[in-house]
């Protein structure tokens, strides 16, 4: 029986992982240096004359089958930067499923749900370390991403 697709759109056999970040020296990073990295690879990524933008957000039609294919590695290098240090699958994920479905995948939507995740994981992780957490909310209705 053949693998599904997702396993094959996952499978690093197939789509090699975007390499690591260098974190000078191996050194273990710190939270709040992780955040600036992070931080910083969004900015250079939304600073990109390739990403179309509105006035003031990025265009909501822009689709990933429209930009350079730097552009789409460097994206899915920062969506893996959601997940912390050695989440390189995730990039390989978002890689894959940009080449399978190009036209399928808007940008602002892709980064916006990496974000959302991102933002729910960090307040989930601060709760949980006062009280236990026995439910989650989808605070990101429309994402269907997330």
């Amino acid at each position: 029986e053949p693998p599904s697709p997702l396993h094959t759109m996952c499978d690093p056999e197939v789509y090699p992982a975007v390499p690591p970040v260098p974190d000078g020296a191996g050194k273990k990073r710190g939270h709040h240096r992780r955040q600036r990295d992070r931080k910083e690879a969004l900015d250079l990524l939304l600073e990109n004359p390739a990403l179309p933008r509105r006035a003031s957000t990025l265009d909501p039609q822009c689709m990933v089958a429209s930009l350079p294919p730097d552009v789409v590695e460097a994206m899915a290098a920062y969506c893996a930067t959601a997940f912390g240090a050695g989440s390189d699958e995730v990039a390989t994920c978002v890689r894959a499923a940009a080449e399978a479905c190009p036209q399928g995948l808007r940008v602002k939507e892709l980064l916006e749900t990496f974000e959302a995740y991102h933002q729910i994981a960090a307040y989930a992780h601060d709760a949980g370390k006062s009280r236990q957490i026995d439910v989650i909310y989808d605070m990101a209705c429309g994402h269907g991403l997330l």
